[in-house]
């Protein structure tokens, strides 16, 4: 504790090792179920924790600022802890726990994994992610990934990890791991994150890409059943007001309803009107149909992922 406080550092446990004063560890990098409770850090801009592994440790109300973690920590827990602007690389979580931990402006560089590791009320929040974290892992409806930062935020002059491409990867893993921790209905929302950024950089060419936006604007891709309602509002106004040039508003009104709900309201005053009109009329009719077809598939769908 008393190297820690000194702001540890690249082989910071290797003197003592070496002379025999820490005869419990099995290496100098060991640290294997540590206990630390009610400790504020600060640390100075170098390798802070390099190699150590912290596999079996327990941190209650830590704070680490400023710290390098080149590390491992397997099946520990992390408890109403806090990383300030620290940076992450070559670091493995695996089987850890984490409740009410905070990454506030932390970087994630190359090569950090989060491999069935269960996280409640833990936020990541404008930190910078070179590729995805997570693996099996379960999040509940506390947990928070807010957008990666576009650029590292503690170590500016580290090249941008893999560009963006990864970020479908990164969506679908939290999406799972909130299915994973009961919390679907968060789950939906970076389920519609994933397909965003799928379409942004995973969907080739101009017209599978029009389709694309298409789908997120009509039905939210899926995952969005007023969204499928605003589409079936937005036809409805657009096949009145071409009635409109036509027919009196009333009029208008119950031939579109007719039309779009195919009820067939007014639809004998299609016979003292141009031929277009009927036209209009067919595929309002047709839109219709698609349309409240394709809301009744979304809401099902909602809601049953959520039960």
């Amino acid at each position: 504790m008393k190297l820690i406080d000194s702001g540890a550092g690249e082989d910071f446990l290797q003197a003592d090792f070496e002379a025999g004063r820490l005869p419990a560890l099995t290496d100098m990098w060991d640290l294997k179920g540590i206990y630390v409770g009610n400790q504020e850090w600060t640390f100075p801009p170098y390798d802070t924790f390099e190699a150590i592994d912290f596999s079996f440790g327990r941190f209650q109300k830590v704070t680490f600022t400023n710290a390098y973690f080149q590390s491992t920590f397997k099946f520990a827990l992390l408890k109403e802890c806090r990383f300030v602007n620290c940076s992450f690389q070559f670091t493995y979580f695996y089987g850890t726990e984490f409740d009410d931990v905070t990454f506030e402006g932390c970087d994630f560089l190359e090569f950090n994994d989060f491999v069935n590791c269960q996280l409640t009320r833990t936020r990541f929040d404008g930190s910078y992610y070179a590729a995805n974290l997570f693996t099996d892992c379960s999040f509940d409806r506390g947990c928070e990934v807010r957008p990666s930062t576009p650029k590292p935020v503690n170590v500016p002059s580290y090249g941008v990890g893999s560009g963006t491409g990864f970020l479908v990867e990164l969506y679908r893993s939290v999406k799972e791991a909130y299915n994973a921790g009961g919390a679907p209905e968060r789950a939906r929302d970076y389920f519609y994150q994933q397909m965003e950024a799928a379409r942004l950089y995973e969907t080739p060419g101009m017209w599978d890409s029009t389709l694309a936006l298409a789908f997120k604007w009509m039905a939210g891709y899926g995952v969005r059943p007023l969204r499928v309602l605003a589409s079936i509002a937005a036809l409805y106004v657009v096949a009145v007001a071409i009635f409109k040039t036509a027919f009196d508003l009333p009029t208008s009104l119950l031939l579109a309803a007719g039309a779009l709900f195919t009820f067939g309201a007014k639809a004998d005053q299609l016979a003292s009107v141009p031929w277009p009109y009927s036209v209009v009329y067919g595929l309002t009719s047709f839109g219709g149909i698609a349309l409240i077809a394709l809301f009744v598939t979304v809401l099902a769908a909602v809601f049953l992922r959520e039960r």
